[in-house]
């Protein structure tokens, strides 16, 4: 969704939650303290996951692409149920910092869904009613939950969990054919994300985990050697080739601080450990360094909305030539072809997706795959074959399409996400597979994978949304 229709929808709905909240005796609170007191007394009432959860279903109800249609958006239950986590319900209610807990919107989303599903439209309206006005001194809401459910709360919060695995894991769960080259650590989260192969069974990736600083390391006979720590970014996506690394990092501005930011390109030599800036005051994201290390191909995103590919000097950040976006498409992630040609995840008005292949002179537009509700990014250009991630039956995939033929492949069929696709000089695909432990890295011999091969029709139609039947029913 275009990000100011989301915001709209979503924070509306928390409008709508405290008008609606105002009643009994936290009226009280608001008479004498005003909106603070009215936010003391809902606070005291009502969890802060439901707030958060119900306005993601709200999302989820009236667009056609809320994040509780997102695969992504279960990534973090899923590795859990996968994982054979069983953390107590107070630990998923607060959080660690030892282990991986989904966020308060993962949780609530769940339990709100659910409550709609399979108690009817009114289920919360008549919990939070009786929540507000403090009908039963402690704990008001979970109250409220057994009073209308019939369940104790427990069983309630155990049997919305349950829901949502039956429904987003298959019947029967077979052993991952990829090979781990990363291994999970007791009491720390580790994310070993966008792999690049240096030969040699070297691979490149950057490295995060609870207790170390992100930065970009070096993978190889199962020792790490750190490069550099990596300065703050909006997006993990970087580029690299032929020894030189280029990413986008976030900067302040000195006088307005957090009020006006920026997006500067930064390049690092593997070789001298050597990092230099090369654009200032700029709003740049996903730059792709070319072959020769002479030009960068970078996303623009302008304040008023616009976006470009834009084509810049490689040493001095001077820009060369902004590419026309004459279909106003929102460009993501953008990859080389060639020097007049590069494939990039776009977006349209409408919030389709498709990867398109752009040429980099007069910015025609070329489909490798239809416009669709697909979520698509990270494409990974090799020989006549370009790897893509894109959404599919309730996980996100590495799916494959030829630039001649435009015939479209599934590569992988995991359960849960796999991201940042790149396939080495020996055939073998790697990625960043989500886990309960953080990102791991994998990596899977391209010639034992069944490449099943997808039309148009069921490229777009295969993402099955998470939506609830209630939602179905009330749209």
């Amino acid at each position: 969704l275009r990000w100011d229709d989301n915001l709209a929808i979503h924070e509306n709905r928390h409008m709508q939650q405290f008008s609606n909240f105002n009643k009994g005796f936290t009226k009280v609170f608001s008479f004498f303290l005003g909106q603070e007191g009215q936010l003391l007394a809902n606070g005291i009432t009502v969890p802060d996951y439901f707030f958060e959860g119900d306005a993601v279903w709200q999302e989820s109800l009236v667009s056609l692409h809320g994040r509780g249609s997102l695969p992504s958006f279960f990534n973090a239950y899923k590795s859990l149920w996968l994982g054979e986590k069983k953390y107590s319900w107070m630990k998923l209610r607060n959080g660690s910092y030892r282990d991986f807990i989904p966020d308060h919107y993962a949780l609530g989303y769940k339990l709100t869904a659910y409550g709609y599903e399979k108690y009817g439209e009114d289920f919360w309206n008549k919990v939070t009613h009786d929540a507000v006005r403090f009908r039963g001194v402690f704990y008001p809401f979970n109250r409220a939950v057994e009073r209308y459910s019939g369940r104790s709360y427990r069983q309630f919060r155990e049997d919305a969990m349950q829901y949502y695995k039956e429904r987003c894991l298959p019947d029967s769960i077979t052993a991952d054919p990829a090979m781990y080259l990363t291994k999970a650590q007791k009491n720390n989260v580790i994310d070993y994300q966008v792999p690049y192969s240096l030969g040699d069974d070297s691979i490149l990736l950057t490295k995060r985990s609870y207790n170390k600083i992100h930065g970009f390391y070096i993978l190889s006979g199962g020792k790490e050697t750190k490069l550099r720590v990596r300065d703050i970014v909006i997006d993990d996506n970087y580029s690299y080739k032929n020894g030189k690394i280029v990413y986008a990092a976030y900067a302040s501005d000195p006088r307005w601080a957090t009020n006006r930011d920026y997006s500067v390109i930064k390049i690092l030599d593997i070789y001298t450990g050597k990092q230099k800036q090369i654009t200032h005051r700029s709003k740049y994201f996903s730059p792709e360094i070319n072959d020769a290390g002479t030009e960068i191909l970078t996303v623009q995103v302008n304040i008023d909305g616009t976006n470009n590919l834009c084509r810049l000097d490689a040493t001095t950040g001077e820009l060369l030539y902004k590419i026309p976006n004459t279909g106003r498409l929102f460009f993501t992630q953008t990859r080389y072809i060639n020097s007049n040609a590069a494939v990039s995840a776009a977006r349209n008005k409408d919030g389709n997706m498709a990867l398109v292949k752009v040429d980099l002179t007069s910015g025609v537009i070329e489909n490798l795959t239809p416009f669709s509700f697909n979520v698509i990014g990270y494409p990974f250009v090799k020989g006549d074959t370009v790897y893509f991630n894109a959404s599919h039956e309730m996980a996100d995939k590495i799916f494959a399409v030829t630039l001649t033929g435009k015939k479209i492949y599934r590569v992988t069929n995991n359960i849960n996400g796999v991201y940042y696709p790149a396939v080495n000089g020996k055939n073998e695909l790697l990625f960043s597979a989500f886990s309960a432990g953080g990102y791991r890295l994998a990596k899977l011999d391209l010639h034992t994978v069944d490449w099943k091969e997808f039309p148009a029709v069921i490229f777009i139609n295969g993402n099955n949304k998470f939506f609830t039947d209630s939602m179905i029913k009330m749209t």
